[in-house]
């Protein structure tokens, strides 16, 4: 009786081994497969966070970056309706310098109640190779012959710069009412 006893404690004194072994392997798997799955969710959350970064930078960039108006907007006129407006614009302080060209990207649009217009002529003076850096500032005068209806007395309209892939400056006034129109005229 005691001889079928013995061998069952023994068996199970052998087996007990071979089960320790079996649980250590398959613990030891589930560690290896949460440390793979671990680095997986790291690697894509980093991945993730430089991808945020980058787009958080490129926003920074366009709106942190560009011209602002840099003084009073003045309006030549025929008497009856503009026929210029002159912008004095600097860039925004610690902005990237910026061309003022139509090859680098220079645009000025017109907008109106009744009228919008991209592509109008210009020309920028007080800037030595059409760069404007930080600390500078040019004037760029808009003609405004080209429009369809240019601003008359008591008309509002908007002129918007675009300098390339920055931020657009947008300049919007009414011009004063009255007839006839000073040949030069201060819009604050």
């Amino acid at each position: 009786m005691c001889l079928p006893l013995c061998r069952f404690f023994r068996r199970l004194n052998a087996e007990r081994g071979i089960v320790g072994l079996d649980a250590g392997v398959v613990i030891g798997g589930v560690v290896l497969a949460s440390a793979l799955v671990g680095g997986v969710v790291v690697t894509s959350g980093l991945s993730a966070s430089n991808r945020l970064n980058a787009a958080v930078q490129s926003a920074v960039d366009r709106t942190g970056s560009g011209l602002m108006l840099d003084g009073p907007l003045i309006a030549r006129t025929d008497g009856t309706r503009a026929t210029a407006v002159l912008l004095e614009v600097s860039t925004l302080p610690g902005s990237r310098p910026v061309t003022l060209t139509p090859a680098g990207g220079l645009d000025i649009e017109y907008v109106s109640a009744s009228e919008v217009r991209d592509g109008l002529p210009f020309t920028v003076t007080g800037v030595d190779g059409g760069t404007l850096a930080d600390g500078q500032s040019a004037r760029i005068e808009v003609d405004l012959r080209g429009v369809a209806a240019p601003p008359g007395a008591s008309e509002r309209f908007m002129l918007i710069v675009h300098a390339g892939d920055l931020a657009p400056l947008r300049v919007e006034r009414t011009l004063p009412g009255g007839r006839p129109m000073d040949a030069v005229l201060v819009l604050n």
